[in-house]
């Protein structure tokens, strides 16, 4: 039996600062690199724009069998951030 995998649609940021896990909306699922929050902060009179910074961008890894992406901070290893939320996200997607 052949197996087929298909683009993953759904997707979850762990925020940097050991905040939740967040279900990231559809509409930045697929992208390399996200910026959290989707939204640049309003600016006040007489104080400077911030822009983003490198730790305000999230890369995408897969993991392949949930089928889901998970965008890490680049100042953390992805890879051990999957083992730590892998039950969250089961629980989410229903299989835990």
């Amino acid at each position: 039996m052949e197996t087929k995998t298909t683009t993953p649609t759904q997707g979850f940021l762990l925020v940097r600062n050991g905040g939740a896990l967040i279900d990231l909306p559809a509409f930045l699922v697929g992208r390399e690199v996200v910026g959290w929050p989707p939204v640049m902060p309003e600016k006040k009179p007489g104080e400077p724009v911030h822009y983003f910074s490198d730790k305000d961008l999230y890369h995408r890894h897969l993991l392949l069998e949930e089928n889901v992406y998970l965008y890490v901070n680049s100042e953390r290893d992805a890879d051990a951030v999957a083992e730590e939320v892998l039950p969250e996200i089961h629980r989410r997607l229903g299989r835990g």
